[in-house]
């Protein structure tokens, strides 16, 4: 699954938990981030242009636009399939998981 950010780059996860961010028209790879699961739903771009994964092992993680550098992860006891979407100005996010919830996390 594959999202384009406003700022023309282009987030790309794998069902081998491999992330890509590509530049928009020369589509050079500019970082990868290795999930440790696989990722099955579209990541979330947020405002401040930091990326949300959710991967099948649970974890949701927050990976920054510039560098692909990890900047928080939590982790629920269920698999992910679904995007997460943000809701409160970028300071909430809510998925759903394999346990039949739907979990909230703030930052």
């Amino acid at each position: 699954a594959a999202r384009v950010a406003s700022n023309g780059n282009i987030v790309v996860a794998s069902y081998t938990g491999e992330v890509f961010c590509l530049h928009g028209s020369t589509l050079e790879i500019r970082w990868t981030f290795a999930a440790p699961a696989s990722v099955y739903a579209t990541p979330s771009i947020l405002s401040d242009l930091s990326v949300v994964l959710a991967t099948t092992a649970g974890d949701t993680i927050r990976v920054d636009m510039v560098d692909g550098g990890e900047m928080w992860r939590t982790r629920v006891a269920a698999e992910i399939l679904s995007p997460p979407a943000m809701v409160q100005y970028d300071q909430v996010v809510a998925f759903g998981a394999r346990d039949s919830r739907v979990h909230i996390i703030r930052f």
